[in-house]
């Protein structure tokens, strides 16, 4: 996915070479055109699922979605969302991290960087990875501003490991 918001799913086994007067590239499985509002960072993938957000660089925010992926061994992604958020993520919201206990408990962290030309604050989200509508946490919860951080950068994602998300 791109700035564009347009999804393709790429045959990985024929990735490449040049097609002359191809009347639409070969190496496309799917197109899912108007899937967001823009893509600046990658997706995650768990448990059958694909994870998108954020929003353009216009005034274009968006919902983190979750997408199926080869549902009844079709090898194709769901054309509409199977889950969102009902938080909206604006530019430059980067990539989405999954961190779960093999196939359960699975939560998507994701780092809200809107405000990247302020000095305060960027937001760090989790999600239940099955449900989107279910917020878990953000980092403006705490009391007295506990889990606020500084400014955004612009492109970044969380971390997790060994148990805690960075």
């Amino acid at each position: 996915m791109g700035k564009e918001g347009k999804i393709y799913l790429i045959d990985r086994d024929n990735m490449g070479k040049y097609c002359s007067g191809c009347g639409s590239d070969t190496q496309i499985v799917q197109e899912i055109p108007g899937a967001t509002a823009g893509i600046w960072g990658s997706p995650a993938y768990w448990n059958g699922s694909v994870y998108w957000g954020g929003g353009n660089d216009g005034s274009n925010s968006d919902h983190v979605k979750a997408f199926s992926f080869n549902a009844n061994n079709s090898g194709l992604l769901s054309t509409s969302p199977t889950s969102a958020s009902n938080q909206l993520f604006g530019f430059s919201t980067a990539a989405p991290v999954i961190s779960a206990n093999g196939n359960s408990n699975g939560i998507l962290w994701i780092l809200d960087n809107s405000s990247f030309n302020s000095s305060c604050c960027q937001i760090l989200y989790a999600f239940d990875a099955t449900n989107l509508a279910t917020m878990l946490y953000n980092s403006n919860q705490a009391a007295n501003g506990r889990d606020q951080s500084g400014g955004a950068v612009k492109f970044t994602a969380p971390i997790v490991a060994n148990g805690k998300v960075y």
